[in-house]
C-alpha cells in the first residue's frame, strides 16, 4: 500500500506520485517512495485499487473535467479510469478505480491523471 497524504499539483497527463509506502508483503511489486512507478517484478495476477481528491485551483475557465486512470503496458488498464466535473476553485471530487489484470512479465504500472491542472491525495493499493 502507497499514500501521498500531501496535495501534489498535478498537469495534464501527468502521473501522480506516492511518497509514502505504508505496507508490503512479498517482492512481487515494488515502490520508490516518491516515484509514480509500481514495478511489477513476477508474472501473475494482480488487483489495484485507488482512491483520491481533486481540485483545479486555478484554470482559464470552469467547469472543468478532471480524469485518472491506471496505465499498464502502454493501455489504460479496464475499469480504473474515473472523471469529475469541478465546477469551481473551491471544488473538490472524489476520484477511484479498481482493476484485476494478467502481468505476463515484469513491468511498471502508473496512475495519471488527465486534467489540466490538478491538486490530488493520491492512495493505491495492489496485491497478488
Amino acid at each position: 500500500t502507497s499514500a501521498n497524504d500531501n496535495d501534489t499539483a498535478v498537469s495534464a497527463n501527468g502521473t501522480l506520485s506516492f511518497y509514502q509506502n505504508l505496507s508490503s508483503t512479498g517482492t512481487a511489486i515494488t515502490h520508490t517512495p516518491g516515484s509514480p512507478f509500481f514495478e511489477i517484478t513476477e508474472p501473475g495476477i494482480y488487483e489495484v485499487y485507488y482512491q483520491t481528491n481533486v481540485s483545479v485551483p486555478s484554470a482559464l475557465s470552469y467547469p472543468v473535467t478532471a480524469e485518472t486512470m491506471i496505465v499498464f503496458d502502454g493501455d489504460t488498464l479496464p475499469h480504473t479510469q474515473d472523471s469529475a466535473t469541478v465546477s469551481s476553485n473551491a471544488d473538490t471530487e472524489p476520484l477511484s478505480g479498481f482493476g484485476v489484470f494478467y502481468a505476463a512479465s515484469a513491468n511498471t504500472p502508473r496512475q495519471t491523471a488527465a486534467s489540466s491542472r490538478s491538486t490530488t491525495s493520491p492512495r493505491a493499493c495492489g496485491a497478488l
